[in-house]
């Protein structure tokens, strides 16, 4: 019976030993949830972030026309004893009624051609260049003297102020006419009609239309 009993004792010693074993393998193994970490704070949103695009490249400016472009030429380069328009008001009004042509005129009736003589030409030798660069082209560089005049005559004097009924008429009459200088603004010559038909026409064509005509009334006339 003790034998019996002792046996029972150290079975039942065993079978506490083996569970309390298990449960530790259980604890060990589940390692515990340890409990809800906290949430640590939301990230500022600045910083980083994607880079921004690049603007586009800019497209270089609208380039100049070309009565802009004879206007500054001219203004800048032809002074002094050589100018030939005392503002760019006068430039522009003129300008307008010319033929624009091509940037690559040369040795024709247009903008472009003045503009290029007005440009470095004029800038390195003005008293060569800038009566090239007038509205009747001095020495025919950018087309005839009559083709200039009868530009500025069919433009601007019109309807109670018309000088010619039509552009050949214009050019008809103007073949026999003395050329006269590039500068002239009296004496009975093409130049001085030219420059009455040009800007001074444009702003008051009742006063200036009539010194440009075949028969001019006064200012475009013989001493």
């Amino acid at each position: 019976m003790r034998r019996q009993s002792t046996m029972g004792i150290v079975i039942g010693a065993a079978l506490v030993a083996l569970l309390a074993f298990g449960c530790g393998d259980d604890t060990t193994a589940a390692g515990g949830s340890g409990g809800t970490g906290g949430t640590g704070g939301t990230g500022g949103s600045g910083g980083g972030g994607a880079g921004g695009m690049g603007g586009d490249g800019g497209t270089g400016g609208t380039p100049k026309s070309a009565c802009d472009t004879y206007c500054d030429n001219v203004i800048a380069n032809c002074t002094g004893n050589n100018v030939v328009y005392s503002d760019a008001a006068n430039c522009q009004s003129t300008c307008a009624a010319m033929p624009k042509g091509d940037p690559s005129d040369q040795g024709v009736n247009s903008v472009w051609c003045r503009a290029y003589h007005a440009g470095d030409p004029a800038a390195g030798n003005p008293g060569l260049h800038c009566p090239h660069t007038s509205v009747s082209s001095d020495d025919d560089v950018c087309g005839t003297a009559c083709e200039a005049y009868c530009d500025q005559a069919m433009a601007n004097c019109t309807g109670a102020n018309e000088l010619y009924p039509t552009r050949g008429d214009c050019e008809t009459a103007c073949a026999g006419f003395n050329v006269g200088a590039w500068d002239d603004t009296t004496g009975d010559t093409v130049e001085c009609r030219a420059y009455h038909a040009s800007f001074p026409a444009a702003g008051d064509p009742g006063f200036h239309c009539p010194h440009a005509g075949e028969v001019p009334t006064a200012q475009c006339v013989n001493p």
